[in-house]
């Protein structure tokens, strides 16, 4: 099992360590050893009782994220998205776009602009703007409320 496949899911079902442990009917200390370690041979049995737990496939687990899977890729989108720290890592910056953070959808629309970010956590981007748009550096959140305007004046004509 994929440890950081399994700890990045957890984390987003808001699930801690030691509800896995009891999920898999394991101790928590065997947990902690998994996770320690960057794939963890568990049983059968305990893989798929924690997929279940988790709503996801057995072969989900099995296998690291696309995106953490190459290095110099998340190396370079860190670099670009979390330069000051704003989350602790790429997984934890994607839990919080999945959870529609305001946060990091500035982050994504400060780097990417509103149509690429949109691609990515869907229309949000543009139906949250006015309250994370004090989020974005001055000068890109111009462009996004003229942006945002020259569209709101195309759908209106």
């Amino acid at each position: 099992m994929n440890t950081r496949t399994l700890s990045l899911i957890a984390k987003l079902n808001k699930k801690r360590a030691s509800d896995l442990a009891r999920t898999a009917n394991v101790s928590r200390a065997a947990v902690s050893l998994w996770m320690k370690q960057p794939n963890a041979d568990v049983s059968d049995r305990h893989l798929f009782s924690l997929a279940e737990y988790l709503g996801v496939s057995m072969e989900t687990l099995m296998q690291p994220l696309p995106l953490l899977a190459d290095t110099n890729r998340v190396q370079t989108i860190e670099t670009a998205l979390l330069w000051d720290r704003l989350y602790a890592s790429i997984g934890d910056f994607a839990i919080a776009l999945a959870r529609r953070e305001f946060r990091a959808i500035a982050r994504l629309v400060e780097v990417y602009g509103m149509f690429r970010a949109e691609k990515i956590v869907g229309r949000t981007v543009w139906t949250a703007f006015k309250t994370y748009k004090t989020r974005i550096p001055p000068v890109r959140r111009n462009e996004c409320e003229r942006l945002c305007r020259e569209l709101k004046s195309l759908r209106l004509n």
